[in-house]
């Protein structure tokens, strides 16, 4: 009798499990179709207009709105790109001698260009000097999703972007912010993929999940550290990788 209700319950368990699954497949299609909509819906409506500006200077603006559009509808492509191949195990790290200083200093000066008015944007290194064994591209990757996160919840104060070196070869990268915050009850949910901490803002919650993803796949592990209305900083820990 216990075995039976023994299977019973993992029976239970194994319908409620799949039962989440299809709701999180609905909601993740009814998001997907809303942000990939919107965005299209703004090209589309825009690039008709532009057809019968009156002036330049109104083209120009016409043109602004539909290059914005463009470049976040092609972000969500890649982003849906991205963890389905982190997913499947198909992305290919590529390891190989890091300036770190030098990748942090061109990461500043790309996320520089992005901060929006107001919003102060620092840059703190772990040592004058740092060769780090890792993937150039993915690393820019992970510190410009987190910035970018940064940015989304961040009106006034600063962000900054650093580095700390840690022993066995490790280096701790962090994005700290003085934004919005996250309650202590959404942060373990927070690096699922299709979670959105602000629905006020634009995405549909994939840039955790791929950090979380690549991380994993480069033998590192995330970290957060939030209060509500105070801000918060997101780390991650990476192992020197030899060629």
């Amino acid at each position: 009798i216990q075995e039976r209700k023994g299977q019973e319950l993992n029976l239970e368990e194994a319908k409620h499990k799949a039962e989440l699954a299809d709701k999180m497949k609905s909601k993740y299609l009814a998001d997907m179709s809303h942000e990939i909509r919107t965005p299209l819906n703004a090209i589309t409506g825009f690039s008709e207009l532009m057809a019968f500006a009156d002036s330049d200077e109104e083209r120009q603006g016409y043109y602004e709105i539909i290059k914005t559009n463009n470049q976040l509808l092609m972000q969500l492509i890649n982003d849906i790109l991205d963890l389905s191949k982190i997913e499947a195990d198909a992305i290919k790290i590529s390891y190989e001698q890091v300036d770190i200083n030098e990748l942090m200093d061109t990461t500043f000066a790309s996320v520089k260009l992005r901060m929006p008015e107001g919003v102060l944007l620092f840059l703190e290194k772990g040592s004058c000097a740092c060769s780090f064994g890792t993937d150039s591209i993915r690393l820019l990757q992970l510190i410009n999703n987190l910035a970018n996160n940064a940015i989304k919840n961040t009106k006034e104060g600063s962000i900054t972007l650093g580095y700390t070196c840690l022993p066995n070869k490790c280096l701790k990268f962090y994005v700290k912010d003085t934004g919005i915050g996250i309650a202590k009850d959404k942060l373990e949910s927070l690096f699922t993929r299709f979670v959105k901490v602000n629905d006020y803002v634009e995405g549909i919650g994939l840039g955790l999940a791929i950090c979380q993803g690549l991380v994993t796949k480069m033998g590192g592990s995330m970290h957060v550290e939030s209060e509500l209305g105070v801000g918060s900083t997101f780390s991650f820990v990476l192992p020197s990788h030899e060629e």
